[in-house]
């Protein structure tokens, strides 16, 4: 509703919850641009959003005017990653007034835009597609570049080293 009213998904972001420093941007298809990197983006219930970019996962509860990151937990551990403290990060959702994005980030992303072609899709396909999981690190396996490497090395030394 927030995103409908505002006629934006962008979010400022801010990690110490005053003053900002990059944003976020929730795609179609859970797809998440930062001012960082890319990420993906899921609705965990009425009121909470996880984001997920980087090194971590943001659990991020909705309020007035943006969301709150609640939680935030290294993907690869599972360990929460705020320290005792630690003030919390906050998305402002972005309104004309604000201005464009942060000055380091608004070429990489304006790049990534301009090389991406937007087709529509059946709905029955994207529906498909929503229900899928988003992409993880853990899905990556140690045996798809092992038999890559493998194959190069047998290549360069004429053989396989025994």
């Amino acid at each position: 509703e927030m995103c409908r009213g505002a006629g934006t998904s962008t979010f400022l972001w801010s990690h110490d919850g005053q003053k900002r420093n990059g944003w976020v941007e929730m795609q179609e298809n859970g797809r998440l641009l930062t001012s960082w990197c890319e990420g993906s983006w899921k609705v965990v219930d009425e009121d909470v959003i996880d984001m997920s970019f980087g090194s971590s996962r943001h659990l991020c509860r909705f309020r007035d005017g943006g969301f709150v990151v609640e939680d935030k937990v290294l993907l690869r551990s599972g360990k929460p990653s705020y320290k005792p403290n630690q003030p919390k990060s906050c998305g402002f959702i972005k309104i004309q007034e604000d201005g464009g994005t942060p000055r380091a980030a608004a070429p990489r992303v304006a790049a990534l835009q301009q090389r991406q072609v937007v087709q529509r899709m059946p709905i029955q396909k994207r529906l498909a597609e929503e229900e899928q999981d988003p992409f993880s690190h853990k899905d990556l396996t140690f045996e798809a570049f092992f038999s890559s490497w493998d194959a190069w090395r047998a290549k360069r030394f004429r053989g396989p080293l025994s």
